[in-house]
């Protein structure tokens, strides 16, 4: 399989845009997964919670890791692109425009046998922008790779094998994420983190534009060469959760997700190399519950910095 900027097209999704007013303060949300009535969609709309939770995004007792009483069980429906059903969205409560700062971590439970196969690859962690008329300038997206596929990679111009990759869906520099060590691990918690340091001009370039990626708390990425707005009035405003399937769902099934924070807050917890990130516990072991740890970050491996 080979990724190239002609997939811009094909990824484009329904968009739900919301205009929210400007504002200059630090906020932190930690998206709700509690509270609610078994089976039940999760609330959505309040403080805390989810903007959108899609129809199959309900509350569950049966995988959770240690600290939770629920998780979300978010599902999707064989033969579908599962919007409306699968996922979520928060929107943010102020636009994120050049020079902002933003970081979003969650834990993730992929069952075993989960199929992900997609077509070309599977959305996972997305940040919308949009223009002052709220019309939609593309994602930062991170997703997740067909198990065994390949993607081309624009800036090393050479396929990687890579269970992961980046772009921005405005101006389609893909780039790979991860070795084939960092694949999905089937039937326990894993931890995902994204800083994004959004600009209309990499850093590479002289700009701030920047993204880096950690899995339980290792560095994955540090993308110094991504463009993150359209331009210098385009903002980001909302994090969407899985929401489409590329290529229509293989199967009905369901996936688990928690702990999901949300801050444009610089926090106070540094990687091995120094940088801020949410950071804190992941959590070990198969089994539903699994054992949360306190993890003092390893140092990087398999970083690529462009």
């Amino acid at each position: 399989m080979k990724t190239t900027v002609n997939l811009i097209a094909a990824l484009a999704v329904p968009v739900l845009s919301l205009a929210l007013p400007q504002a200059a303060s630090a906020w932190t949300t930690n998206v709700s997964c509690q509270g609610g009535t078994t089976g039940t969609q999760v609330a959505q709309g309040g403080a805390g919670q989810w903007t959108n939770a899609f129809a199959q995004t309900v509350y569950s007792t049966s995988v959770v890791p240690s600290g939770a009483s629920q998780s979300c069980q978010m599902g999707v429906t064989a033969g579908t692109d599962g919007w409306d059903q699968w996922g979520g969205i928060y929107s943010f409560p102020t636009h994120l425009g050049p020079g902002a700062n933003l970081w979003i971590r969650l834990a993730l439970y992929v069952p075993v046998g989960f199929n992900y196969t997609a077509n070309p690859m599977l959305k996972f962690m997305r940040v919308h922008t949009a223009s002052p008329s709220a019309a939609n300038n593309g994602y930062n997206d991170l997703y997740i790779i067909p198990s065994g596929g390949t993607i081309w990679d624009h800036t090393l111009s050479k396929d990687v094998a890579t269970p992961f990759a980046y772009y921005y869906e405005s101006q389609g520099n893909v780039r790979g994420v991860g070795s084939t060590a960092n694949k999905i691990a089937y039937g326990q918690w894993e931890t995902y983190e994204i800083h994004y340091t959004m600009d209309t001009k990499p850093k590479n370039q002289g700009g701030l534009g920047e993204v880096k990626i950690w899995k339980n708390n290792v560095l994955l990425a540090d993308l110094t060469d991504q463009f993150l707005l359209k331009d210098s009035t385009t903002y980001a405003e909302s994090f969407f959760l899985f929401t489409y399937w590329n290529g229509m769902a293989p199967a009905s099934q369901h996936v688990y997700v928690n702990s999901v924070t949300v801050t444009t807050d610089t926090p106070a917890n540094k990687d091995a190399a120094g940088n801020p990130f949410i950071g804190g516990a992941v959590y070990s072991g198969s089994s539903g519950g699994g054992t949360t740890t306190t993890v003092t970050p390893d140092p990087p491996t398999g970083v690529t910095v462009q």
